[in-house]
């Protein structure tokens, strides 16, 4: 994607709201976008991605690579020192919601991080290769 005006402004625009929402995950299309913006957001949230500026949660839903990288780091800890990560785990921390430590769950989820255990309040540690379910 040619890096124009155009994209400097959206790109910006949507890394400074995530800055400022910290851990309180937005769709990407909930800030007013006008009809020419909302044409081309898709490719620059893909390019962010893609740079690892972004990292997407489900769906619409993503944060800065930073932030995710932040909550990453503190769930591998807690897998590895107790065996799981909750929800309450992340509040504590984190201040996250219940929502947004769901969302952050499903992307761990995703990246083979952390496996659903049946408990959506709580996840275990993804099963490496050797280990058996």
């Amino acid at each position: 994607m040619k890096k124009d005006e155009k994209y400097t402004k959206i790109a910006n625009t949507l890394i400074t709201l995530m800055q400022k929402a910290k851990f309180s995950f937005s769709k990407i299309t909930e800030p007013l976008w006008s009809k020419e913006e909302e044409k081309i957001l898709l490719d620059i949230v893909a390019c962010l991605e893609e740079k690892g500026t972004l990292v997407q949660l489900e769906g619409e839903y993503y944060t800065l690579g930073n932030l995710f990288s932040k909550l990453k780091e503190f769930t591998l800890e807690k897998l590895q020192s107790k065996g799981e990560i909750t929800v309450e785990d992340l509040r504590e921390e984190f201040s996250l919601s219940r929502k947004n430590s769901k969302l952050f769950f499903k992307a761990c989820d995703r990246l083979h991080i952390t496996k659903d255990n049946g408990f959506e309040s709580a996840r275990k540690p993804y099963p490496k290769l050797d280990e058996t379910e």
